[in-house]
């Protein structure tokens, strides 16, 4: 029969949810009907998973499928989430989790050489459980943190030639921290913050099991696309990597009584901040506005932190004869090309080649035109650097897109203007028909 294996962290073991029996490999087990058994330990880290593969020995020597989360703790994904929303720290998160990738690679072939060869191994992701809505500070560079996290750990599978479970991310759309029924505790909890609860992990166990999501156990999984751009529409993502992307959340341990009287502060500064946001209304709209109007200045500042220290400089200059086309129906996006372009001139010009300009004042939105956008944008810019591709588009091209829009809105504001003026000077004088 088919026996199912976890190993990996908290976000496996599901910690104070409610332990190994409310863990995702074992509701994916007895959904499928399969044995199932559980080796996974809060706050592992990858250094650790050796002793987890010599613990469960004699399971993997059976095993015909292998699901783990891990990295999550290595990264030090509650310090990273700090870091962007107090701090907006963004550029050092996001090349800290990049760096991962080789010893991913390294720890899922330690995995493929505890098991056998006709085994199935699949690196499951982080859902994404932050808020939407602006409801904490820094909100999409924190979704955009976890999408960076999740690339690189997506990539890393891809290397190592194992599958990839991505449809898990999804699983808490509508459900996110803050919502009317989370699928995930608080950063306020005492017990299990920031980490799914016994619905969440329930709800990965049944995606796990989802034969409409190219049946994610029994093979790698395929990004279900349209669900992705209604979640990225949903979360106003222009930032993020690749439509088909995987955003995550790490198993983040956050307990008030392990931490330093350092991080208590920080912890207490960001509960006083949740605070206040969950509490806004409409009714009080100016105070809402002044928060916006500062999380604008932060990314600012970030954009200015890249700009000054060069971390997004183009190294490779664009030679179009050695571009591989990218085609957007029937449409080759390097057709008239300038070499005189930069990355940002480039990305606008495309932007107003595939988007109406309705489109362009209410909000890019991410879709498969993006999608191409930024495939052609890497491969003239950046075809061997993805780090510095990653803090492009979560920096200067972020930007961009936004003052795109605002650029769009006041052309159209002066030509109705001028169009009211032509009609001011030009009164209809007889009125009847």
């Amino acid at each position: 029969g088919e026996l199912l294996v976890g190993l990996g962290d908290s976000f496996t073991s599901a910690g104070d949810a409610g332990g190994l029996s409310k863990s995702y490999p074992i509701i994916a087990g007895g959904l499928l009907n399969w044995q199932a058994r559980n080796f996974a330990k809060g706050g592992a880290k990858m250094s650790q998973i050796p002793a987890q593969l010599a613990a469960a020995a004699s399971s993997l020597s059976n095993a015909t499928h292998v699901v783990f989360t891990i990295g999550g703790n290595d990264l030090g994904v509650a310090d990273s989430l700090i870091q962007i929303i107090l701090k907006n720290n963004f550029t050092a998160v996001i090349q800290k989790a990049t760096n991962l990738k080789p010893r991913l690679v390294s720890t899922y072939k330690l995995i493929q050489a505890a098991v056998r060869p006709q085994t199935k191994i699949y690196a499951v992701p982080y859902v994404d459980f932050i808020s939407v809505g602006n409801k904490i500070p820094n909100e999409a560079d924190c979704h955009r943190m976890m999408d960076v996290l999740t690339s690189t750990i997506q990539d890393a599978a891809a290397e190592a030639k194992i599958g990839f479970i991505g449809a898990v991310k999804l699983a808490f759309l509508g459900h996110e921290m803050f919502s009317a029924d989370p699928y995930v505790d608080s950063f306020l909890s005492q017990k299990n913050a920031a980490h799914p609860n016994a619905k969440g992990y329930a709800k990965i166990g049944q995606v796990c099991d989802d034969g409409d999501c190219s049946q994610n156990i029994g093979s790698t999984i395929s990004q279900c696309s349209s669900t992705q751009q209604a979640y990225n529409s949903r979360h106003h993502l222009t930032g993020t990597r690749f439509s088909d992307s995987p955003i995550v959340s790490p198993s983040i341990k956050r307990k008030h009584n392990e931490i330093s009287t350092g991080e208590a502060l920080i912890l207490e500064k960001l509960d006083y901040l949740t605070e206040q946001l969950t509490v806004l209304t409409e009714s009080n709209g100016e105070k809402t506005k002044k928060i916006l109007k500062n999380q604008h200045k932060t990314e600012k500042l970030v954009y200015k932190l890249a700009q000054g220290q060069k971390l997004a400089a183009v190294t490779t200059f664009p030679s179009p004869e050695q571009f591989s086309p990218v085609d957007y129906k029937g449409q080759n996006l390097f057709e008239d090309f300038d070499m005189n372009y930069t990355p940002t001139m480039f990305l606008c010009k495309l932007v107003r080649r595939l988007y109406t300009t309705e489109e362009i004042e209410e909000r890019v939105v991410h879709d498969d035109r993006m999608t191409a956008i930024k495939k052609a944008v890497r491969i003239a810019y950046y075809p061997d650097e993805q780090v510095k591709f990653n803090l492009f588009w979560g920096t200067e091209a972020h930007l961009s897109l936004q003052g795109q829009r605002r650029a769009q809105k006041s052309r159209t504001r002066k030509r109705e203007r001028v169009n009211g003026n032509h009609l001011d000077n030009h009164p209809i004088e007889n009125n009847n028909i």
